[in-house]
């Protein structure tokens, strides 16, 4: 196969480019032709003419197009106004799909498209697919056809101007403002790889989406989206909310793998449209863009390609790229146009779809090799290069300045998530015992509730309360009643199980959560420990201490309680049972939740 790329900004320069010698030679020997279009407009009659002269050119071709934010030719991003790419394949069949869509279609619309291809599905390489992203649900598109046709290997991406109000796919028969245009490359000797470039790194805070529905968030971490923008980003709902927080999307982990997802217009209620869905519980970070991560990734990227054998390179990348390395783009773009030419466009969401993971990507970097030669044999050689050119592209301008600056904020901020997870573990821990304390078995209890209730479970407490503790204080001081608790909840630990929660309730105070576990067994595990502790020989200093015994009170939900507070006190309830009763012994709650009642 062979890729013909070049740019223009009128008829004259697009029919010179179609006159060249090698173009003609080329696209007359090929098998099929497929020709993408990319304009920085929607001018409907500059589109026709385009289409005109294309079809002089051979009337069988495939024509399929965006209107873009940019578009890609040579590896660089191009000024012209438009630019066509012809991919001339010597043994591929194409098929080209046009559809409408509008939000709620998306299901109906991907079953459309499967059942157009019919029996060519086993012979398809892979699938471009242009779209208007935000006049539907793009991600549930791509989800919807890969349960209609699991691993269908679709690519491409989304149009939009800059405004993010106009988009226009189109092929030679028709111009679509919702919907898409598809072409599947099937059969012959035709190979794709596929590869998607983030670069994108978690920074600041976790922070949970508790609003959602679709591509609209309305609440994070209970407060309206809009309210977390400006306390972190300074950014309100202003004409330019876009163009201010694109650079900064939220960052979702999925299938193990980070996906972005891009805010782009602010609701009267202070909800957030974003350009694919997020969903309730998620938790997410804010993103920034690690231009060394990028360089990495790259030139990791670049050896892939590379031993792939490409003939042909088309990139797909996110508009956010583009507004974040500026001028700096290219040299993301120009490791490929070594091993290939190279074509593409500027995207308002990209698409590489994976059996277990999101089709629909933002923030990213789609890179699709293809040949139909036979797989290179050894090692390739790039065009002659610089040996150390790609390594300092990124150091030359104004990127030697922000890489410092990120390498800061990055350091900054793995300092602060330290402290904050050593102050959280404080938190709720007993600095004495190392136990959980009371704040923490605030939430745990909670947990547990809402675990029993869902699954239908029973679970535990115990309430355990040292006999005469009194006595260490007062004889023995201090000192040596904080050995005996410490000794305790050494023991506690060791006997527990691995699910079990050990807290330290207050004094000499203890309490153990036990998830899964009836009344009785429960009451066994507490008679288990109360023999270990009642062996017990403690010293303090060299001084030996009294025999230490322990009380136990043991209740279980739902037989005792129907929330935290009635479960505490009937076990606290069985533990002064347990005392009256001589102390050194173990008591069930014999009293029910409606007896609390």
């Amino acid at each position: 196969m062979k890729l013909l790329t070049g740019a223009f900004s009128d008829l004259g320069e697009l029919h010179a480019l179609l006159g060249q010698a090698d173009m003609l030679t080329s696209v007359r020997a090929a098998q099929s032709v497929l020709v993408q279009v990319y304009n920085r407009d929607e001018d409907i009659q500059w589109i026709t003419e385009i289409m005109d002269a294309l079809r002089a050119l051979r009337e069988d071709i495939v024509v399929v197009g965006a209107s873009t934010f940019g578009h890609i030719s040579r590896g660089q991003v191009c000024d012209a106004r438009s630019v066509v790419s012809l991919s001339c394949f010597d043994t591929a069949e194409l098929v080209l799909i046009e559809q409408d869509c509008h939000a709620g279609e998306e299901a109906d619309a991907a079953t459309r498209l499967v059942d157009a291809l019919g029996d060519r599905i086993a012979s398809i390489k892979g699938v471009l697919l242009l779209a208007t992203p935000l006049a539907f649900n793009c991600d549930l598109l791509l989800a919807s056809i890969n349960t209609a046709s699991p691993g269908l290997p679709v690519f491409g991406g989304g149009s939009a101007d800059i405004s993010l109000k106009r988009m226009l796919v189109f092929s030679r028969h028709r111009m679509i403002h919702a919907g898409f245009v598809a072409v599947a490359l099937c059969g012959g000797t035709l190979e794709i790889s596929r590869a998607v470039h983030l670069g994108w790194q978690p920074i600041g805070r976790k922070l949970t989406i508790t609003q959602a529905q679709g591509s609209v968030v309305s609440m994070i971490d209970h407060k309206p989206a809009i309210d977390i923008y400006k306390r972190y980003l300074g950014i309100d709902s202003g004409d330019n909310f876009f163009l201010n927080v694109m650079e900064f999307p939220l960052l979702v982990e999925r299938h193990g793998e980070l996906h972005a997802r891009v805010p782009y217009q602010v609701r009267k209620d202070g909800s957030i449209l974003f350009t694919a869905e997020l969903q309730e519980g998620e938790e997410v970070h804010f993103g920034y863009a690690r231009i060394e991560s990028m360089k990495q990734r790259v030139q990791a990227l670049e050896k892939e390609v590379h031993a792939f054998g490409p003939e042909a390179i088309h990139i797909y990348s996110c508009i956010m790229r583009h507004f974040v390395l500026q001028r700096d783009i290219d040299l993301e773009l120009l490791p490929f146009e070594r091993l290939a030419p190279t074509a593409g466009f500027i995207t308002a969401g990209e698409f590489c779809s994976r059996p277990d993971a999101a089709g629909l990507r933002n923030a990213a970097m789609v890179v699709v090799a293809m040949r139909e030669s036979p797989a290179p044999g050894k090692a390739m050689h790039a065009k002659s290069a610089p040996a150390d050119e790609s390594r300092n592209l990124y150091e030359d301008n104004h990127m030697r300045i922000l890489l410092r600056y990120q390498h800061f904020v990055q350091a900054i901020t793995e300092d602060l998530e330290n402290a904050n997870a050593e102050l959280a573990r404080l938190a709720e821990r007993d600095p004495l015992t190392g136990l959980f304390n009371r704040r923490a078995l605030n939430g745990v209890m909670q947990n547990e509730l809402e675990r029993s209730r869902r699954y239908g479970k029973s679970f535990s407490i115990i309430v355990c309360d040292i006999d005469h503790f009194k006595r260490f204080n007062d004889v023995y001081g201090h000192q040596a009643g904080d050995t005996v608790l410490k000794e305790l909840a050494i023991e506690l630990q060791a006997e527990a199980r691995a699910s079990d929660v050990v807290c330290r309730f207050g004094g000499e105070e203890f309490v153990i959560v036990m998830p899964e576990t009836r009344a009785e067994d429960a009451a066994e595990f507490a008679e288990r420990v109360r023999r270990a502790v009642e062996g017990l020989r403690l010293f303090h200093q060299d001084v030996p201490l009294p025999p230490t015994t322990i009380s136990f009170g043991v209740a279980d939900f739902p037989g005792n309680g129907a929330n935290a507070d009635e479960l505490v006190s009937a076990a606290d309830a069985a533990l002064y049972d347990a005392k009256r009763q001589g102390r050194n012994r173990v008591c069930r709650s014999t009293r029910t939740a409606d007896e609390k009642k």
